[in-house]
Parts: C-alpha cells; structure tokens; sequence
C-alpha cells in the first residue's frame, strides 16, 4: 500500500513541476518532471502487483 501511494504522490508531483516549470520555460526541470512521473507510475504499478500475490 506505501509503495502505491508513493506512486500517486510521484506522479502528482512530477505533474505540478511540470506545469511550473513550461510556464518558467526551464527546460531541465521539465526531463526531471518527466522522469518523476514514469517513476511513480512504475512504483505504483509494482506495489498494484505486489499486493496481488
């Protein structure tokens, strides 16, 4: 369950900084959004899938 909603936050922060940072126009804090939100939905999914067994 932690690892679920440690995705969700991830996810939610990788999207906040990502509309922070086009409307700032930083271009590298856009890749680490990006990043962010591909992290979070791996450990969400992983904690979905752990949960199951």
């Amino acid at each position: 369950m932690k690892k679920i909603v440690f995705g969700i936050a991830l996810i939610l922060f990788g999207f906040s900084i990502a509309y922070i940072s086009v409307h700032a126009q930083w271009a590298i804090m856009q890749a680490v959004s990006l990043l962010s939100v591909f992290v979070g939905l791996i450990f969400a999914v992983y904690g979905f899938l752990e949960k199951e067994k």
